[in-house]
């Protein structure tokens, strides 16, 4: 095999790269909202995990710098693995719900890292998947999972995550990195239509990052109170979802329904696009929050009306991710490959 990792691609099919030392490697996960760090040794172990808010700085440098000189560590690092929430192009990733651009040249000025490893976030999640315990995982219906077949991932949080992983011959996962949270919506009932040709006014284009993310919530809060001709009141996600839940608001209640509805639906479509009979698995930072006011019944629903391919979907199981930080497992082990 290569020892020399030059791409991200060939890392998620398994080729593997080392820099021969005892210090540890970096791993970190930027979205638009947080950044989170940690250290990895040779062994796997995560430690010294911070979050930091991703505005309170002006770029990836300066966040990262303060971490390494907070934790005293040496550099040149082993090697280092981050993700980022958007599209890896010309080795960088432009967030797309944040300011910073997270580039292979910063990381490597950085951390001193020879061949940082560099992708999308949910391609992170994806390869996490197959490391946790079910003790990580709430099983939100199906049947079990189908060994050797292809597993789905989706998560709404600050935007929407969608990737998937396809076990190899080699015993490891290749993850699949695309930007799924950005297809279409499609509506089921005339309610749904009409939020959807309201998107359609206001953005040009209905995706499901509109409804299916934080500023979704919000979104879609305002836009049934405009069909309804009510005013909004001044409300985040956080208090519409929680509202919602506790059924004090008619419209707040309305939207996390919505919600669960057109995740079930875009579940269901991933499940169909990548034949995920491993499993189709909801991370993100806005279902686990909502335990159990997160209407699992009506996202099973949604998830198998697909009309001839009911029966398809119906065995399928769905899973819900509450361990704290998933993607970190992911990139721990990748980091302990490739550095």
């Amino acid at each position: 095999m290569s020892q020399k990792m030059k791409s991200p691609g060939s890392v998620l099919s398994g080729e593997v790269s080392g820099l021969p030392s005892d210090r540890p490697a970096l791993i970190g996960d930027i979205g638009g909202t947080h950044a989170r760090f940690a250290l990895v040794s040779s062994s796997g172990e995560i430690r010294r995990e911070t979050v930091v808010p991703t505005r309170a700085y002006p770029d990836l440098r300066a966040a990262l710098g303060a971490y390494l000189e907070e934790t005293d560590a040496e550099v040149p690092l082993r090697g280092a693995v981050v993700c980022a929430a958007g599209p890896l192009a010309h080795g960088e990733i432009r967030l797309c719900n944040g300011p910073w651009v997270v580039s292979e040249d910063a990381l490597k000025r950085v951390t001193g890292a020879a061949d940082p490893v560099l992708l999308n976030d949910f391609t992170a999640v994806a390869l996490s998947i197959p490391t946790l315990a079910r003790s990580d995982l709430r099983f939100l219906g199906g049947r079990e999972s189908e060994p050797g077949c292809a597993i789905g991932v989706l998560g709404p949080g600050t935007g929407l995550g969608v990737s998937g992983a396809i076990p190899t011959r080699d015993g490891h996962w290749a993850a699949i990195t695309g930007e799924g949270g950005h297809v279409s919506l499609a509506p089921a009932t005339r309610r749904e239509s009409d939020v959807v040709l309201s998107l359609h006014e206001r953005f040009g284009h209905a995706s499901g990052e509109r409804v299916l993310s934080g500023s979704g919530i919000e979104t879609l809060y305002r836009v049934l109170c405009e069909l309804d001709g009510n005013v909004p009141e001044d409300l985040d996600a956080a208090k519409i979802a929680l509202r919602g839940n506790r059924q004090e608001c008619e419209t707040c209640h309305e939207v996390v329904n919505l919600f669960a509805a057109w995740l079930g639906s875009v579940a269901g479509d991933l499940a169909l696009t990548l034949g995920a009979k491993g499993g189709v698995y909801v991370a993100g930072g806005i279902i686990p929050k909502w335990s159990d006011a997160f209407n699992t019944r009506l996202f099973r629903e949604r998830f198998e009306a697909k009309g001839r391919f009911s029966d398809y979907l119906q065995p399928i199981p769905t899973y819900l991710v509450t361990a704290k930080y998933p993607v970190f497992a992911g990139l721990a082990a990748l980091a302990t490959r490739v550095a």
